[in-house]
């Protein structure tokens, strides 16, 4: 935490330097690990907003939990046939009232939480 800390600050620092100088600015996107039009924009922003950009992590990416009922139908549809995730969707999406449609993932997710699956090792995959 405190690396990251430390580096989100010196790319503040070389910013700040950057957005005063124009000739720079190469430096700086190859520091800041971002293109030229990227660069342009957070200048453009930071002249407007008169703030420094943040760390760009979108929060929108972060992990949706499946709901209980979701969890609840894969559970019941689980014990009826005990097949894979690839079957299950199948027969979620085609024998259910609501037509409910769960990505395969999600179905794999949830059986690996209730230990119904396993993750396969890899080593058994590869052919010589």
């Amino acid at each position: 935490m405190v690396r990251l800390k430390t580096k989100i600050r010196e790319n503040l620092r070389v910013f700040r330097k950057t957005c005063r100088r124009k000739s720079d600015n190469k430096m700086a996107t190859n520091h800041l690990k971002t293109t030229p039009r990227r660069f342009k924009q957070l200048v453009h922003n930071t002249k407007q907003t008169t703030t420094p950009p943040t760390n760009r992590q979108n929060p929108s990416d972060q992990k949706k939990q499946t709901s209980k009922e979701t969890t609840k139908t894969i559970k019941q549809t689980y014990q009826k046939d005990h097949l894979n995730a690839q079957y299950l969707q199948q027969i979620i999406s085609s024998y259910t009232r609501q037509k409910i449609t769960i990505p395969q993932q999600t179905i794999q997710e949830a059986l690996l939480n209730l230990s119904y699956a396993h993750t396969p090792s890899k080593q058994k995959r590869r052919t010589p």
